[in-house]
């Protein structure tokens, strides 16, 4: 006697009880879709906040400049460096801290008398100092910035300008055209009397 056919049984899915786990499981696709999104997010985000400091040679400094906001005040005439972006400076400290110039002018006269400017510094805890790109508004290691001294061109207040340079070429540039003598800026920051011209009346 032939025996009957066994008829297979349905597939899972189609069962109540797995009918019941599909229903039971279905949040998860989109939870874990979420939360595969925040993790790419994140990571992306932090990446794109890191990248500049990635790319910037000047943030692999062991003092690099700040970022000189609107608020930031000039310790010696009280102006708003922000405003002057072909002339600011700025002195970073062992600490971390900085202070922000309308000028090389401002620099030069707090680095004479700082503790009158901030009380709480002294001239040995400056670990670098920075100047602007005259043409670029780049932020220049002031042992690589050169300058150009005694040109016709005047800074912020009046004071003789002292526009720095990534290149000789640009600083020869801007000399033909405006006067002036091309100088290392650690030159000009190992000479007080040429530091002198520059700050002289104030």
């Amino acid at each position: 006697m032939a025996s009957a056919p066994v008829t297979p049984p349905p597939p899972l899915e189609t069962t109540p009880a797995g009918a019941r786990a599909a229903r039971r499981g279905w949040w998860l696709i989109p939870l874990r879709t979420l939360g595969l999104a925040l993790v790419v997010g994140f990571l992306a985000g932090g990446v794109a906040k890191m990248a500049p400091h990635w790319l910037d040679p000047l943030q692999q400094r062991p003092f690099p400049p700040h970022v000189v906001t609107a608020d930031d005040r000039c310790p010696v005439c009280g102006m708003y460096p922000a405003r002057f972006a072909k002339w600011r400076a700025q002195a970073v400290f062992h600490d971390q801290g900085y202070a922000a110039f309308d000028s090389a002018a401002s620099l030069f006269r707090y680095l004479g008398r700082i503790e009158r400017y901030t009380p709480a510094r002294r001239r040995e805890d400056v670990a670098d100092l920075y100047l602007t790109d005259y043409d670029s508004g780049a932020w220049l290691p002031g042992e690589t910035a050169l300058v150009v001294l005694g040109s016709s061109l005047a800074g912020p207040m009046g004071d003789p300008g002292l526009p720095a340079f990534a290149s000789q070429e640009a600083a020869e540039r801007f000399a033909a055209a405006r006067g002036g003598q091309v100088l290392p800026f650690s030159q000009v920051l190992a000479a007080p009397e040429l530091q002198g011209r520059i700050t002289a009346g104030r």
